[in-house]
Parts: structure tokens; sequence; C-alpha cells
């Protein structure tokens, strides 16, 4: 074998190598990909789920057995009352029960960290924090993961309906 054979090997060789590796890395990126959207798909489930829960609750602890005339009669502090947990034995039972809480879920994709807040809104303005009891409460829902390139946040806003 001459020297002009052995270079075209050589040649061939180094050309494969350089197609093998970028045929890998491409196929690398895809799966990527693959496994941040399914992250997503995951985040974005467990989130629905923390606001489709909250859904059954009553609107505030002050108006599971009684009516609320003004928003006076709300509870000023966002936060569980009483021996109430999420897991139990006494269990949540309205809106501002969620606010603060933190969970890891284990998902297909691998563990996500879930976090809770709940606010008073004003109907004028549902991105801020009014500070003061309201006829909304705005709950967001924060799910983390390594997987993820950002978190991902829903948000929900729930109202009193006064009767007449």
């Amino acid at each position: 074998m001459g020297h002009s054979e052995l270079l075209m090997t050589i040649g061939a060789i180094v050309a494969f190598a350089i197609a093998s590796f970028s045929i890998n890395q491409n196929s690398m990126r895809n799966s990527e990909a693959i496994y941040a959207t399914q992250a997503e798909f995951y985040a974005t489930m467990l989130a629905q789920r923390f606001i489709e829960e909250t859904k059954t609750e009553a609107f505030d602890q002050n108006t599971i057995t009684a009516t609320a005339d003004d928003v006076t009669d709300f509870s000023a502090t966002l936060a569980l009352g009483g021996s109430e947990s999420y897991l139990g034995p006494t269990f949540f039972n309205d809106v501002d029960d969620y606010n603060g809480l933190t969970r890891t879920e284990n998902t297909a994709v691998g563990p996500m960290q879930i976090s809770i807040s709940v606010i008073y809104v004003d109907e004028s303005n549902l991105n801020a924090d009014a500070g003061s009891q309201r006829y909304f409460k705005k709950m967001t829902v924060t799910v983390q993961s390594a997987y993820l390139n950002s978190p991902v946040r829903a948000h929900y806003v729930f109202s009193f309906q006064r009767n007449p």
C-alpha cells in the first residue's frame, strides 16, 4: 500500500469520525429537547392539579360555616387555620390554606419542587398584592426541576360571590 492509499484511508477515517460526532451531537440535542418537553408537560400537569384541587375548597376559612357580608369578614392572614395539614389528619378546607405550601413530587422525569402562594388581589389589578381582604384571591403555583430551563408558573384567581 502506497502513501496515497494510506492518506486516503486516514482521510476516510477522519471524515467518518467527524460525521459520527456530528450525528451523536444532534441526537443528544434532540434527546435533551424531548426530555425538556416531557418535563414541561409534567410540571404543567402538577401545577394544574393543585389549582383544580383548590377549586373544591371554600373561598375563606370564615365562609365555611357562615356567610360574608363584607370583605372584612374574610381572614386577614392568608395561612393555615388551626391544625390543618395538606396530608391530614385535618385536611385543607379553604383556598389560602395552600399559601406557603412546598412539596417535592416524584414524576417520570424526576423530582419536581412545587411552591404555592396565595394573595388578595383587586379586580382592577389582578397582578398586584392588594395588601388586605378583597373578594379575589390569586393563587400562583410554581414548579421547578433540574430538567426545566425555567420554572413553570400557573395562576388562578378565585372570587367570592356575595349572596344578594
